[in-house]
């Protein structure tokens, strides 16, 4: 069991078990390969969806993942499902994605959670690597001169075609 704090300061226990594998089926709906299909933990492209979260494109998978595990704790708390959500951003959402990943690779058994964690562990190196890249561009100027350029560009196209 992992557990994360909200904005709120309200803590969350996450606990992957096969009774939380059926309830974030049951509750959570996924596209695959253009179909909606229920979010099963043990299909390979479900897991691998948890696998990269960084990238916020899964953001609605994970939330919807997040609050199924969470919603029994929430009704006792008296927290409905968008006081949930709004409860969750910035190092937030960085502490309940690493409580979810773990707890993910804790739910496996051993080949598949050393896989698992390797695959997560490589996952976040790239983002890493991604991230540096992207500050070191910002940082070195390029961005602003390509700017620059195209604006230059756009405003000469302008007084141009004005001339005509």
């Amino acid at each position: 069991m992992k557990i994360f704090k909200d904005a709120n300061g309200h803590d969350w226990a996450i606990d992957i078990n096969l009774d939380a594998r059926n309830q974030i089926k049951e509750r959570v709906k996924i596209e695959i390969d253009g179909q909606q299909v229920a979010f099963d933990l043990l299909d390979v492209k479900a897991a691998q969806r948890i696998a990269v979260i960084g990238d916020m494109q899964e953001a609605e998978t994970v939330g919807r993942v997040l609050w199924a595990l969470c919603s029994e704790q929430a009704e006792k708390a008296g927290i409905d499902e968008r006081a949930f959500y709004r409860a969750i951003k910035g190092d937030v959402w960085d502490a309940a994605c690493a409580a979810l990943k773990a707890e993910l690779v804790d739910f496996f058994p051993k080949d598949r959670r050393t896989l698992l964690a390797s695959a997560m562990e490589k996952a976040e190196q790239i983002r890493a690597m991604l991230i540096e890249e992207s500050t070191a561009k910002l940082s070195s100027g390029e961005i602003e001169r390509q700017i620059k350029l195209e604006m230059q560009q756009m405003l000469s196209g302008l007084s141009t075609s004005s001339q005509d």
